[in-house]
């Protein structure tokens, strides 16, 4: 009970039965809708500011430790760049959809509603993006 849910599926009068495996839990949480914005201005919790801040301070000293010297950093950051471009190339955009199959599969299964439809559009993309991959390899 530490998030909201608009589910009721979990009252009883047990407190034996309020006890879950997380697999369990992890179900409950495709009922969780997201927190709400912070209001404009706001400042973001301490926590998450520490969190961020420490994650900085992580990738920087990763890449002060990955940097070539000063006569060799021109050529790496037009290689990184280049291979960014590839990359950005070889995956191409898929608007995704719902692969009914599979969302009925996936409900058939007992998924949530959630679930079933965001991995029906996983699902979806991948096979798109293979198709696409597919027929940029023939031409």
């Amino acid at each position: 009970a530490l998030f909201w849910s608009p589910e009721f599926e979990y009252s009883t009068y047990s407190i034996r039965e309020l006890t879950h495996e997380a697999d369990k839990l992890r179900e409950w949480m495709d009922t969780v809708p997201p927190p709400p914005q912070l209001e404009e201005g706001a400042a973001p919790p301490s926590e998450i500011e520490a969190g961020l801040n420490a994650a900085r301070k992580q990738v920087e000293a990763q890449l002060a430790a990955m940097a070539p010297a000063a006569g060799e950093a021109q050529p790496a950051a037009t290689q990184a760049s280049g291979t960014a471009e590839k990359k950005a190339e070889e995956v191409p955009h898929v608007e995704a959809q719902v692969d009914q199959a599979v969302y009925d599969k996936l409900i058939g299964e007992g998924k949530s509603e959630r679930v079933a439809r965001a991995q029906a559009k996983a699902a979806y993309v991948r096979a798109e993006r293979k198709r696409i991959r597919a027929e940029r390899a023939g031409e």
